[in-house]
């Protein structure tokens, strides 16, 4: 018993009960994840809006100061793509020819003599290709 004594144990009282020292119930790793999967998941609610409209936006100001205001974001543009390209499956084989000649599906802009030979190639009637040759001739 006087050994009991003498040990430095029994002779320290703590005012903190032991129940608070025991580790919390979720560890900080999982605690971390917890805040991020939060995080992504507002941030990704934040970026859809209405009926699946994309409001694409930068998380960095200073990139977003760069960047013009109409920026796209990669994926809205390659569903732009395969819709472009899914819609193009149903034309005829000479369009498809005249797009994949032209590079037009290489998110180019379309130069006069390119719209001439796609409106030439879909056999636009003679009062719309007159339409479209006095558009040309402003920009000409």
């Amino acid at each position: 018993m006087a050994a009991a004594q003498n040990s430095p144990v029994a002779e320290c009282k703590s005012p903190i009960p032991m129940s608070s020292l025991e580790p919390d119930p979720i560890h900080e790793a999982s605690a971390r994840k917890i805040r991020v999967r939060a995080k992504r998941s507002a941030d990704h609610a934040a970026k859809y809006k209405g009926a699946g409209q994309l409001l694409a936006s930068r998380h960095s100001e200073r990139l977003r100061a760069k960047e013009p205001a109409h920026y796209v974001d990669m994926s809205t543009k390659a569903s732009r793509l395969k819709s472009l390209k899914d819609e193009l499956a149903n034309c005829s084989k000479e369009l498809k020819v005249q797009v994949k000649r032209r590079g037009l599906l290489r998110n180019r802009t379309l130069n006069a003599a390119d719209l001439r030979a796609l409106a030439g190639t879909v056999a636009l009637s003679a009062t719309a290709t007159a339409e479209l040759e006095q558009v040309l001739g402003h920009y000409a």
